[in-house]
């Protein structure tokens, strides 16, 4: 009876130490996918606050420039121009 009680506790200690072998091995893999996540995480959050940046700056000079806004109303207007004429004659003097 004794020899059976210490073959089980030698093998509850055997897979006890497996076990903690295998969630430190388990907990390593998970902070490296975490590292792994969070850098990548970091560094989309970097494109999307450099996008941002761009994209800000693209509005400001189309919106809020003065010479691209008076460009633009120039070319809605010839636009409305161009499509009220149906002669080829007054397109082409429209577009000269």
């Amino acid at each position: 009876m004794n020899e059976f009680k210490d073959k089980i506790s030698k093998t509850q200690e055997k897979y006890k130490n497996e076990m903690e072998t295998q969630q430190k091995n388990h907990q390593k893999v998970l902070d490296e996918d975490e590292s792994t996540f969070k850098k990548s995480l970091t560094s989309e959050q970097k494109k999307i606050e450099s996008l941002d940046k761009i994209q800000k700056k693209e509005i400001n000079d189309i919106f809020e420039n003065e010479h691209n806004l008076a460009f633009i109303k120039s070319m809605r207007g010839f636009k409305k121009q161009w499509s009220s004429d149906h002669g080829v004659a007054k397109r082409k003097s429209t577009a000269a």
